[in-house]
């Protein structure tokens, strides 16, 4: 399974969770190719990091590595969700968060760490 069908995976289950922050989750067949890649590097790096690891990785850091590279594409801080002007509620420190995003990151991490056997690295 390589990391475009993992990151559809995960995007799909982020989609059935409830938002609060007022955002709005696009089907993965919506996205655009950048969007796309990046989600997929983002489970190369998840994977990467999953070398070696007993447990899987933590929130904390699943967390870290979100906001770094929504950072990277131009994103900030804002109280209400704009995909429009790029701000995002949970551009925050992850003690910060509100509780439904900790869950939506356990859940990424155990999506991750369920997946990680079945990984199968692909050059982007």
């Amino acid at each position: 399974m390589n990391q475009y069908k993992i990151a559809e995976i995960l995007h799909n289950a982020i989609s059935a969770i409830p938002r609060t922050d007022g955002s709005v989750i696009v089907p993965w067949e919506a996205l655009n190719d950048v969007l796309k890649d990046r989600a997929a590097d983002t489970v190369r790096r998840l994977m990467d990091r999953m070398e070696g690891a007993e447990c899987g990785i933590p929130d904390k850091e699943l967390h870290d590595l979100w906001h770094a590279n929504m950072i990277d594409m131009g994103w900030y801080y804002g109280p209400t969700y704009s995909f429009e002007q790029k701000l995002h509620p949970s551009m925050v420190p992850f003690d910060e968060l509100p509780d439904d995003e900790k869950i939506k990151d356990a859940i990424w991490s155990g999506i991750i760490y369920a997946l990680y056997p079945y990984y199968t690295k692909e050059t982007l």
